[in-house]
């Protein structure tokens, strides 16, 4: 009898160096976010979930699935949300709200003639 193979003795399925770099790029001529080097790491983590909603088995097929076989369209807005981190503490803070009346306000309010919505 053959006993199973333990998946902690498989090698873990990582994003490479090639394929990090033409996403890196991809990500920033279409979203204007840099990826440097040292988000490697959090980009493979993301993209694992990725893999798993799309079927593609690993890392390196997701990839070539993205780039080669036409998913682009309808992946982009999938593989945009999976590497932004979505922040949540805008304006939260007074200063925030001071730095808008004291400092931008004044510039864009024409005396304040111009009403302005947000």
């Amino acid at each position: 009898m053959i006993a199973p193979v333990s998946r902690l003795s498989e090698e873990p399925d990582r994003l490479g160096k090639g394929d990090f770099v033409r996403l890196a790029a991809f990500i920033y001529d279409i979203a204007g976010i840099k990826m440097p080097d040292g988000k490697r790491t959090m980009l493979e983590g993301r993209l694992r979930r990725r893999v798993r909603a799309t079927g593609t088995g690993t890392i390196a097929e997701y990839c070539e699935w993205f780039f080669e076989d036409g998913h682009r369209d309808g992946e982009l807005v999938h593989l945009l949300n999976a590497v932004t981190t979505n922040k949540t503490d805008f304006f939260r803070e007074p200063r925030h709200f001071d730095y808008l009346r004291d400092a931008v306000l004044p510039t864009v309010r024409d005396g304040g003639r111009r009403k302005i919505r947000a």
